[in-house]
């Protein structure tokens, strides 16, 4: 049987580790200059767009911390599955990548690294805490994946939100949920549920509540705010509800996954790529931004969303297996063929 996850809980929001940001380690110091020459550096952030405004702010926080100018894009290059799929197709035919710096899923990553597309680094130089640290696979631990349950505030009650996933099948909600086109975002209602529940619960939903299904992971929260839809799974409310739309996280047990940062080969900015890895997952100001800019945070951070859902409702990762690596690339694959038999896709 799965257990929730046992989340820690830091001293503080956003709290510094060991030292403080204005101490870096010999490595990170070399690393400086060589990325002051390079001068930009990419961060791959999916579907979701960010304004150039809040992409300066990134940078200056960068700035900040580093003392030199660094232009960082946050690169919306689209759906994680195509992305990394055409980062795959590219690289054989010697495009280099778009972009330097990478934050996926273990799931998505193992196969970049199987290609041999991430650069080793040597993250334990540059300060990266060791409860962060995935060296199978030359990443760092980035922020907690959420794939929860969210609903419009002005056309649906708290009181009338779904409590379970058992409540989607309720006849009220029939043409008025909104999900992800991707199968792998499937499995993890099994981990809260039960794997043949879950396939179940999918097909029901697909062939009985005429659930639409969503390009794009942002698009869900979109269309849930827009009132055109009152009900939508995978995605968490905090990026729209940042922006002031009607939409908050219903107040049930979900699942969701680490997602992690790394540095591809071949990248145009190699040491700007690694400074900005290290800033986003290690020193207490670029989590911060990051959070506050695109609402990525850890499950284990007191004041960020993900939180706020594992204390609430309740929050299942796929650590609770005991190797997230394994569970991600085997089981969440296997399940992720016949989640896709039963969305119809």
């Amino acid at each position: 049987m799965l257990a929730l996850w046992v989340l820690g809980v830091t001293a503080g929001v956003f709290a510094s580790p060991a030292g403080s940001s204005a101490k870096f380690t010999q490595a990170v110091e070399q690393l400086i200059p060589i990325a002051k020459a390079e001068g930009e550096v990419s961060l791959f952030v999916g579907s979701p767009k960010y304004t150039a405004a809040e992409a300066a702010r990134f940078s200056r926080a960068f700035e900040g911390v580093y003392g030199i100018p660094m232009k960082v894009n946050l690169a919306s290059l689209g759906p994680h599955p195509e992305v990394v799929r055409r980062l795959r197709e590219e690289d054989r035919v010697g495009v280099k990548p778009a972009v330097d710096t990478i934050s996926t899923t273990v799931y998505f990553l193992e196969s970049l690294h199987k290609a041999g597309l991430v650069e080793p680094v040597p993250w334990k130089d540059l300060g990266v805490r060791h409860q962060d640290l995935i060296p199978k696979l030359d990443a760092v631990d980035l922020r907690t994946n959420v794939r929860g349950v969210i609903y419009n505030t002005k056309l649906v009650k708290r009181s009338e939100a779904p409590r379970k996933f058992e409540d989607l099948l309720d006849p009220k909600w029939k043409g008025k949920i909104i999900a992800p086109a991707f199968p792998t975002g499937y499995a993890y209602i099994a981990l809260v549920m039960g794997e043949e529940p879950a396939l179940n619960l999918v097909k029901r939903l697909v062939e009985d509540q005429k659930m639409a299904l969503a390009p794009t992971y942002s698009d869900i929260g979109a269309r849930v705010a827009s009132g055109e839809f009152l009900i939508g799974y995978g995605f968490t409310a905090g990026p729209d509800k940042m922006r002031g739309a009607p939409v908050e996280n219903a107040p049930m047990k979900v699942a969701g996954f680490r997602e992690v940062a790394a540095v591809l080969k071949k990248a145009s900015h190699p040491a700007a790529a690694k400074l900005l890895a290290h800033f986003i997952t290690t020193v207490p100001e670029g989590t911060k931004v990051m959070y506050e800019i695109m609402n990525w945070g850890k499950a284990t951070t007191p004041g960020t969303e993900a939180y706020e859902i594992a204390h609430g409702g309740g929050l299942v990762l796929s650590n609770d297996l005991g190797n997230e690596i394994e569970w991600e690339t085997k089981e969440h694959a296997r399940m992720t063929i016949r989640f896709k038999k039963a969305l119809g896709l």
